[in-house]
């Protein structure tokens, strides 16, 4: 998994994008995958800060994060952690890679 650390303000909308290639510049083909993006206040809490919403393009190979500005202002000022995976589901069971994490910081907004 890729470390990256990210910060939002809240009521900011937020959005990410990841373009999956290959160490020699192929495109990753995500077919049959969904992606998945929770923020927590700690990596091992059960508490959920919020769930981003996740688009995938699979022949490109690309993966949308977001958070809408009303998700952003529910996520109370301070130090959080996220991560996103992609899944698929082989013979019945779903198969999880994380392919991105680490600090998510939310600051708060001056601008009303």
């Amino acid at each position: 998994m890729y470390l990256y650390d990210m910060e939002v303000h809240q009521f900011e909308t937020f959005s990410q994008q990841i373009n999956l290639v290959t160490i020699d510049g192929e495109v990753i083909n995500l077919q049959g995958k969904t992606a998945r993006a929770q923020v927590r206040p700690a990596p091992n809490s059960t508490t959920l800060a919020e769930t981003m919403s996740c688009s995938v393009t699979p022949g490109k190979g690309i993966i949308l994060f977001s958070l809408s500005s009303t998700q952003t202002g529910a996520i109370p000022v301070g130090d959080y952690f996220y991560d996103v995976c992609i899944e698929e589901t082989v013979g019945g069971s779903i198969i999880r890679k994380y392919l991105i994490g680490g600090k998510f910081k939310v600051r708060p907004s001056v601008t009303r």
